[in-house]
């Protein structure tokens, strides 16, 4: 009904397009937009989801020339993207729908990450190495990593304690990322 509407409102009859040939890509968009923006479980930034749905055709693609499934790496030079982007908009897919810790396989997922969390799985050389970049940042970065990846919060909840828009925390993370990346 709202592409309909947004149809009815900017349709300009002067130009000589008939009503359903204007109708119906507006009314497909507004499809397209409902479901790339509101159907997902958690907020994902637009650039992985658009990735995302690119993802399937790459895989498809490379798997007949390889022979066999591809790696990020070979999906990302393919896509002419970076690896990171490849690596996000996979897990994209995890945040496209959410499961439920009432049942087995949502409780093993959550038993899962509350153990990642708790353990980051590092060498202690390379655990030390990570504190001593992290303890380089400025302490409003430091104060996002903590709470992504520490206490788990999302970017909004991130943005109402830092006192700074989701988006600009968003913009922040990449950044912090690319630094620690870097100095690793």
């Amino acid at each position: 009904m709202v592409g309909l509407l947004k149809a009815v409102e900017r349709f300009d009859p002067t130009l000589g397009v008939p009503f359903a040939g204007f109708a119906v890509p507006t009314i497909t968009g507004e499809l397209r937009r409902h479901f790339r923006d509101a159907t997902w479980a958690v907020k994902v930034p637009r650039g992985a989801k658009d990735l995302h749905v690119r993802i399937p055709n790459a895989t498809a693609e490379l798997h007949h020339e390889l022979g066999r499934a591809p790696r990020p790496a070979e999906l990302a030079e393919h896509l002419g993207v970076r690896l990171d982007e490849v690596i996000d908009a996979l897990d994209a897919a995890n945040a496209y729908r959410s499961a439920s810790t009432d049942t087995e396989a949502g409780a093993a997922a959550a038993n899962h990450a509350a153990a990642r969390r708790d353990d980051p799985g590092l060498p202690a050389d390379e655990l030390l190495l990570l504190k001593q970049v992290l303890a380089e940042l400025p302490e409003r970065e430091r104060t996002i990593v903590y709470l992504r990846y520490y206490e788990d919060l999302n970017q909004s909840e991130i943005a109402a304690q830092v006192g700074v828009s989701q988006v600009h925390v968003s913009r922040l993370l990449r950044r912090i990322l690319r630094t620690l990346r870097a100095a690793l």
